[in-house]
């Protein structure tokens, strides 16, 4: 399954890079194009958002799934770079999946047994 990052342009800002913009059917709307998760592919909404407090200026960065609308927000991350991002990414929401699988009873805690036992 692929996993499609759409960045906004404070979200570019913020990581100080320049990422290619999605095409247009027409040429005329770059960059607008609305993402959408499908069976092959999950699609995700970058942004980031500054804000103001009596410590100073914090950055927020959201990522929100196109279709559930599901956020995940890291608050002032301090992140390094794109890749530092990335992989907080990819950890924070497997460890959310988890989580969400067990409260909803897809999975359980408990380990399950082994299908195969071997003597020593």
């Amino acid at each position: 399954m692929d996993v499609l990052i759409s960045a906004s342009n404070a979200f570019c800002k913020y990581f100080k890079v320049e990422l290619d913009r999605l095409p247009s059917p027409d040429g005329k709307r770059v960059g607008t194009q609305p993402v959408q998760t499908s069976r092959d592919c999950v699609a995700w909404q970058c942004h980031a958002v500054k804000r103001k407090t009596s410590l100073g200026e914090r950055t927020d960065v959201l990522a929100v799934e196109a279709r559930s609308r599901y956020v995940l927000l890291f608050s002032n991350p301090g992140f390094e770079s794109l890749k530092d991002f990335t992989r907080s990414f990819r950890k924070r929401w497997a460890e959310e999946s988890v989580h969400m699988a067990i409260e909803s009873g897809a999975i359980s805690r408990r380990p399950t047994p082994s299908l195969f036992h071997f003597d020593s």
